[in-house]
């Protein structure tokens, strides 16, 4: 918590026109169940974002592949990823009609896409069963066998264009940071995405290499 909000706070600072439209999802870990979107995309969003960030919980399951899926299904919105429908999700996490749900923040060929994956663990709870056969029928093309699937997600959200509807490419890149956590699953998944991977081992590195991290996403966003 201390971390994102310092990088919040140093990205988008007050009296100052935003840097970042931020969003941010969570794992959905109590339910097994994915994960959601909390705080939709936006540039004007720093109070609910940080209000949010305060009431997160630090436990439950880490099931890093579904909640990249339904972080794409979110990034998709009518255009729909791959098998999946459309996402469906309120920001409590109830099961909600896709109108009424968080619509795709990406709307012009401006909206370039990346996703900071941060996580103090490696998948649990992470069976890809949470839409039926979607996961396989969407994915099988992109999975590598090496047992975890986050990485395979990545790949796909990286090479499909998610908005097909707005001109050019509007696909996502995957970066991923480890919270105590230094595996190589996470530098493949950001491999893999196009992104990057740091580790941290405490709050100051944190809010260090997310810092890092975003620096690095609006260097690439202006080229």
């Amino acid at each position: 918590k201390q971390a994102v909000t310092a990088l919040v706070n140093e990205m988008n600072v007050d009296g100052q026109d935003p840097k970042v439209k931020f969003g941010l999802a969570r794992y959905d870990g109590s339910a097994s169940n994915g994960g959601y979107v909390v705080v939709p995309a936006d540039l004007n969003n720093k109070t609910s974002l940080l209000a949010a960030v305060a009431t997160l919980p630090a436990s439950g399951s880490t099931p890093l592949s579904e909640t990249l899926v339904d972080v794409g299904r979110y990034l998709a919105g009518s255009s729909l990823l791959g098998s999946y429908t459309q996402y469906n999700k309120s920001t409590s996490g109830a099961t909600v009609a896709a109108s009424s749900a968080p619509q795709s923040p990406v709307t012009t060929k401006c909206d370039k896409v990346f996703a900071i994956v941060v996580t103090d663990g490696l998948p649990t709870a992470d069976a890809n069963d949470h839409h039926g056969t979607a996961f396989s029928t969407t994915f099988g093309a992109y999975i590598d066998g090496d047992g975890d699937y986050t990485d395979d997600v990545a790949a796909y959200l990286f090479d499909t264009d998610l908005r097909p509807s707005i001109e050019e490419k509007q696909n996502a890149i995957t970066y991923t940071v480890g919270f105590s956590l230094d595996s190589p699953l996470l530098q493949h998944i950001a491999d893999r995405g196009d992104g990057e991977h740091y580790s941290s081992s405490d709050a100051d590195e944190l809010a260090a290499v997310l810092s890092t991290a975003v620096t690095d996403i609006l260097r690439r966003n202006a080229t």
